[in-house]
């Protein structure tokens, strides 16, 4: 005797013909109409603008006593003239000429001073932007637009003041 020989065929669609559906919970679940879900999303998201709004605003202020004296620091010390302050003993050194610039923004409004870009830029570092695809969203096809004095200068600006970098201004 084979092995098969021991199986029997059974017909498995037949035997489930009398078994009743049974009803799923979520058969009597309903999406809620558009209006209904901005009813609720309406208010979260205006209290999302409003609490992002805070943090700029705070950022802001934070970046004028930290960051933008220090950037503005760097861009005055960049107008520095090495072989003038050797010819000439009136003339001031790359410190002082830092001190002036952070003295000068101290406390005023950041967007008076330069950026790290900025900074870069004057520096010499190219500003030639180049496209990229987003990194963190590929289906969507945008492209991000960054240039090396861009990526330089944001580094430069967390450097220059890491606290401020957490707070968008």
């Amino acid at each position: 005797m084979a092995a098969n020989d021991e199986w029997e065929d059974v017909d498995v669609d037949s035997e489930w013909e009398d078994v009743p559906d049974e009803q799923s919970e979520f058969d009597d679940f309903k999406v809620p109409s558009l209006a209904v879900a901005e009813e609720y999303v309406g208010p979260v998201r205006k209290a999302g603008q409003a609490v992002l709004g805070a943090i700029g605003t705070a950022g802001e202020f934070i970046d004028r006593f930290t960051g933008a004296p220090v950037r503005a620091g760097i861009g005055k010390a960049l107008d520095y003239d090495p072989i003038k302050s050797m010819q000439s003993p009136q003339t001031s050194s790359l410190g002082s000429e830092f001190i002036k610039g952070y003295a000068g923004q101290f406390g005023r409004p950041s967007e008076k001073a330069p950026s790290g870009k900025d900074i870069l830029a004057r520096a010499g570092v190219p500003t030639t932007e180049y496209s990229t695809g987003l990194i963190l969203d590929p289906y969507k096809a945008k492209t991000l637009k960054v240039s090396p004095a861009g990526v330089g200068g944001a580094v430069l600006e967390t450097v220059a003041d890491p606290v401020a970098a957490f707070f968008p201004a």
